[in-house]
């Protein structure tokens, strides 16, 4: 994602991903995150389904350099399951935003 085809012009502004491992301080992709912020690349990850619980904020959602997005429901509260902060990095408070994440489906019985 730094040099699509081998061109670093060629790179996204931002990249969105729910990649998710267990919530805690995993470090595996966080080299990733850091490369991409280093370069001017908006991390953008989903912040998980391991709420409703405090400190369920899965990695890479959880790193500081990245942007996490909680799920609200069809009532724009935060759903039932969406991971929820702080952060395991100190001073991190995440999610960072929330945005729609569930929509209503209606079933037509005839």
């Amino acid at each position: 994602m730094l040099a699509p085809e081998d061109d670093p012009g060629l790179a996204p502004d931002i990249i969105n991903n729910s990649w998710r491992d267990f919530p805690g301080a995993d470090e595996w992709y966080r080299p990733m995150a850091q490369a991409w912020k280093d370069a001017g690349i908006f991390p953008v990850f989903s912040a998980g389904n391991n709420g409703p619980g405090e400190n369920t904020i899965p990695s890479p959602a959880n790193y500081p350099e990245s942007y996490a997005v909680a799920t609200l429901d069809n009532n724009d509260q935060v759903y039932e399951l969406s991971s929820r902060g702080p952060s395991q990095y100190e001073d991190d408070q995440k999610p960072n935003i929330s945005a729609p994440g569930l929509r209503s489906v209606l079933y037509r019985v005839t």
